[in-house]
């Protein structure tokens, strides 16, 4: 995986997640919900079934028998820009994996995605600080 956030620039909450025992995920990955109650997964797209978990807050190996995971909720992280972002917008997740955006005009999808919000302006591809609030 690629552009994973840096976690605990500032810590915050963290909460516990199901994760896959085969699967491999970097510390910093953005998790998203699935379908099974409370079982997280590498974000990869912004399909409107993906709800926000946080940021894997450790390595995981795949199949090391870890299925658990700590997930930072809130505080500051520091991401990746999809797309230009200024400081003071909203944040939710672009549509590559790791990658956030902006949103100027929430409709009810949008809402369940914000994210936090951007504590600095930057363009796509670079880094930015996000105040994370979930949780």
């Amino acid at each position: 995986m690629a552009d994973e956030a840096v976690v605990h620039v500032e810590k915050g909450i963290e909460r516990h997640w199901k994760v896959a025992d085969a699967t491999a995920i970097a510390k910093g990955t953005f998790m998203v919900q699935t379908s099974t109650d409370r079982t997280a997964i590498a974000h990869s797209s912004a399909a409107a079934t993906q709800y926000p978990l946080g940021f894997a807050t450790s390595e995981k190996a795949a199949s090391d028998g870890q299925v658990r995971m700590s997930l930072q909720t809130t505080g500051i992280v520091r991401v990746i820009c999809g797309a230009t972002v200024a400081r003071g917008e909203l944040a939710i997740p672009h549509s590559t994996a790791n990658r956030f955006q902006s949103t100027a005009l929430l409709s009810l999808t949008d809402i369940s995605k914000v994210v936090g919000r951007f504590l600095d302006s930057a363009t796509a591809g670079t880094p930015a600080n996000m105040l994370l609030r979930l949780g």
